[in-house]
């Protein structure tokens, strides 16, 4: 399979919502920090969406890579497919929850409040094998952001199927009722209760889908040259705009998200420089391990420079404590990156590469989500 043009813009996307998640996991510490105004604690707030924003990143960028593989139902073809998005995914979520398991027999040796029901082996073995997000009520544990990264690995084994069916919808106009269907679905809020059950897959298998149909029509309904150039500028201003005021409701995020990853994958390198800059597209690269080790940090920080401690400092120590925690974070991602989920990916590729030696390439620009 012929690899794909390089989209560093989407790359960034990855990144920034990498941070965003972050700094909603954080937002105690910066509040503490008197680093957050209320139009930015709004903005911070909403971070939570940044994972379903990676959702539909990630069906958009699988499909641009993986669509068009031939017989996707062929056994070796999904075994192929499915051993290295394992590959890319796995490694740093099985060192992630390693870690967690020294800091959780510490903290009952010191008699700190943790639960059997949330940290017992059920749940070790259910994250051990990334199937922690199919139950019908999730409860966040060990590595606690990692349950998006299961729902996205049900999505995985879900996208043979998906694109069988999404590569029978052909022509103008079939593509553009399905544009429609998409529309129809994100401006409806596209997400599920809180209550409802198996709610964290219902998420992925809602804004996934819908990041592969774009991809599918974008390759029909083609834009002027020129036009994504403004429409990434406009709806990346609305997002933020939508993000930070009160009220907004937030079916309008999920529409702008679609939007901006739409006129951000017609980019390229040159096309606009904030987007495509080095410093975001290294971000990007990094953000599977930041948003894997961030958790893991914060349980560190937590004991070392807890928020409660941060917010009685004088105004410099208090930046030099946000600096501490960004140092923290940004170095241990690019740690994990550097010497786990890169060589890993490398190694375990080649080893299909020897077994396999037919094995087509992986993707240019993967996403995983995180959160």
């Amino acid at each position: 399979m012929q690899k794909r043009v390089h989209l560093p813009a989407l790359t960034s996307l990855r990144g920034v919502a990498a941070v965003w998640v972050v700094l909603y996991h954080f937002q105690d510490v910066l509040r503490a920090a008197g680093a957050v105004p209320a139009p930015l604690a709004r903005l911070v707030g909403h971070g939570h969406y940044a994972v379903d924003l990676f959702f539909l990143l990630s069906g958009y960028v699988i499909a641009y890579n993986y669509l068009d593989l031939p017989r996707p139902l062929e056994r070796r073809t999904c075994f192929r497919f499915l051993f290295m998005r394992l590959a890319r995914i796995y490694p740093a979520h099985l060192v992630g929850l390693l870690a967690v398991v020294p800091m959780v027999m510490a903290a009952r040796l010191m008699g700190m409040g943790l639960t059997d029901e949330g940290y017992g082996l059920a749940t070790f073995l259910q994250h051990l094998t990334l199937t922690q997000a199919w139950v019908p009520f999730m409860k966040l544990s060990w590595n606690y952001p990692a349950w998006s990264v299961s729902a996205e690995w049900f999505a995985y084994l879900s996208f043979p199927v998906l694109a069988v069916g999404l590569r029978r919808v052909r022509g103008r106009v079939a593509n553009a009722l399905l544009l429609v269907a998409c529309a129809g679905l994100l401006s409806s809020g596209g997400f599920v209760p809180h209550t409802a059950p198996f709610r964290e897959l219902w998420r992925v298998m809602l804004a996934f889908p819908v990041g592969m149909a774009l991809f599918h029509v974008s390759r029909t309904l083609r834009p002027a040259p020129w036009l994504p150039r403004g429409v990434a500028v406009l709806s990346a201003a609305g997002l933020l705009l939508a993000l930070m005021a009160e009220g907004v409701p937030h079916r309008l995020f999920f529409v702008l998200f679609a939007v901006l990853l739409w006129a951000l994958s017609e980019l390229r390198p040159g096309d606009l420089s904030a987007f495509c800059a080095r410093p975001l597209v290294w971000l990007g690269e990094v953000s599977y391990s930041l948003y894997i080790c961030h958790a893991l940090v914060q349980k560190v920080l937590n004991e070392l420079l807890p928020a409660r401690a941060l917010e009685a400092l004088p105004l410099p120590q208090r930046v030099l404590g946000l600096g501490l925690y960004a140092a923290l974070l940004l170095g241990s991602a690019y740690g994990l990156w550097r010497l786990v989920e890169e060589p890993s990916r490398r190694f375990l590729k080649r080893v299909l590469d020897r077994t396999a030696p037919d094995a087509r390439g992986e993707p240019v620009a993967p996403v995983v989500p995180g959160t």
